[in-house]
Parts: structure tokens; sequence; C-alpha cells
């Protein structure tokens, strides 16, 4: 091959696996139920997943690193952080056996969303791409009774580069280990 085609060559590659200097917007799916808790007799909730308007730097859900560690670009999700929660807690809550319906005022379910961010911590030879899901869930099962508490779910993944698929691997990542420690104890309540 040419030497200049090289250049170009490597430019295609870059641009089609995710640069580190271009900001991406990552497509982040919950593919499949995973929820194995169940109710006894099915349940109607209202759902309601929220994010705080105050975020830093434009409302990123990422940062993008070059080898020496330093920011170059931002990540943003697709769907929105509580969009993406939502829908993925609603399936879960759902093959729990729960109905969710909005409007109803007893029992509800409200989610705070904390953070939704994927961040890679450069190596020597290889980096990890490490991404959180923190929220906190209130559960209103009666007028007088409510229970709140905190869940993270944490993603990994090792790679030598950290190109887009792996940041929508580590989101979805999260994303399930969240699920899988806040279902369950949801499901306990009920």
């Amino acid at each position: 091959m040419p030497a200049p085609v090289y250049p170009v060559l490597l430019a295609a590659v870059l641009g089609v696996t995710g640069c580190a200097l271009t900001d991406a917007t990552i497509r982040v799916e919950h593919p499949r139920a995973i929820t194995t808790a169940a109710l006894s007799s099915g349940r109607t909730v209202s759902l309601f997943v929220r994010m705080p308007d105050v975020t830093l730097v434009e409302n990123r859900q990422g940062v993008k690193k070059n080898g020496y560690a330093t920011v170059t670009a931002n990540v943003y999700t697709d769907p929105k952080p509580a969009q993406l929660v939502e829908r993925a807690l609603k399936v879960e809550l759902e093959r729990a056996g729960f109905t969710c319906q909005p409007g109803v005022q007893v029992p509800r379910i409200a989610v705070d969303l904390h953070q939704v961010f994927a961040e890679p911590e450069v190596g020597v030879w290889a980096g990890d791409v490490y991404s959180v899901v923190d929220a906190t869930i209130t559960v209103l099962v009666s007028e007088t009774k409510a229970y709140k508490r905190r869940f993270k779910g944490i993603g990994k993944i090792t790679t030598m580069l950290w190109t887009d698929e792996y940041y929508k691997q580590s989101y979805e990542m999260s994303l399930r280990d969240f699920l899988v420690k806040a279902v369950p104890e949801i499901v306990n309540l009920f």
C-alpha cells in the first residue's frame, strides 16, 4: 500500500469505531428482562423517574480520555438517563408481576437519579471503562408507610482500545447491576 493511504485508512478506522477526540451519543438498550423475583399476586403501581436539572458540563453522561488520561470528548446516552432507567425498570417490574400505570397515588415508586456516567480509567497496556447508575428509590406502600433506599449499579469493561462499543457494554452492564439489586428489594416490600 502506498504511504499516503495509511493516514486515510487510520482516520477511517477511528471514525467508525469512535475516536477519543469526538463527542459520541451511545445507544443504550435493555435487551432482555433479567428479574427472577415475582409477586404472589399482581399489583398496580405508579412509576416516576427523574433526574435533577443541575448537572455538570452540558448534561453529559460520560467522558472520553486519551492515553494520558486527559478528557478529550463528551459521551451522551440515547435515550437520556431518566428515560433509559424508567423503560428498563418498567420492563423488570412488569416481569415481576406489577402493572405500571401513571396517576396511581398509592402504591407509588419514585426514582431519583443521582448519576449515570461512564469514564475510562487509563492504564499502561489497557484501560477499564467504568460506568455507574446511581439512584435513590422511594416506595410509597400506603399513605403512612414509605421506604427509601439508594442503589448503585457498576459496569466495568477492560480493553486495550476504549471505543464507543465498550461504553455501550459498560452502560448496559451497570444498568443490569442496578436492576438486579433494586427490583428484588421492591418486590419484597409487597
